[in-house]
């Protein structure tokens, strides 16, 4: 589908429909479709790097080892977060009602970032630029994914973070390689992050 959309196959709508974008992902496609533009105007392929919402919901319910790997569609264990990371998903959890234990909703998020680092890495084959966009909270001081990289033996990705340009303040140490600002927008900008792999 997405090869599809770079050869200009589909509109709009049918991308949003067969992607069950409204269920599957849920922002507002329009912050994204600049992208699929820019990549279908170059002809860059796109891949999807996000598990089944299902899938996700399952993980963090029965834990990794519960579900067999073949309903895992090929997702490896995932690599033991760094201290820090743990900490900020304790802090995540511990502000919301508990729905699971905390192991198992660490584990689910893991697994998640496991699963995209995986997709990450299958598309960087012939040492060509990959960027991968995702949530903030998938790259910040480089845990999440950037972490989960390591597996694959890329051991410096790049990370840039976008600021509004009305909310200047000082960088914090170690959060990302970059920082680029973005026009004032009315809703919050910081819904992704962009991650480059050599």
């Amino acid at each position: 589908m997405l090869d599809d959309w770079v050869a200009g196959k589909l509109s709009e709508e049918q991308l949003l429909k067969q992607s069950r974008w409204r269920e599957a992902w849920g922002y507002d496609p329009a912050l994204y479709m600049p992208i699929f533009h820019f990549a279908r105007m170059n002809r860059i392929p796109i891949r999807a790097l996000n598990i089944a919402p299902a899938l996700r919901r399952r993980l963090a319910r029965e834990g990794f080892d519960a579900v067999p790997a073949d309903e895992r569609h090929g997702i490896a264990p995932p690599s033991a977060p760094r201290r820090a990371y743990r900490q900020r998903l304790r802090r995540i959890y511990d502000a919301h009602p508990a729905g699971q234990v905390f192991d198992t909703f660490l584990q689910a998020q893991l697994t998640w970032d496991a699963a995209m680092a995986d997709a990450l890495a299958g598309a960087s084959d012939d040492d060509r630029l990959v960027v991968g966009l995702m949530g903030t909270g998938h790259l910040r001081h480089n845990n999440g994914v950037a972490h989960q990289l390591a597996q694959h033996g890329i051991n410096n990705p790049m990370t840039l973070l976008p600021l509004a340009s009305d909310r200047c303040q000082p960088a914090t140490p170690g959060l990302a390689d970059a920082r680029y600002a973005l026009e004032a927008a009315p809703q919050p900008i910081d819904f992704m992050e962009r991650l480059e792999i050599r």
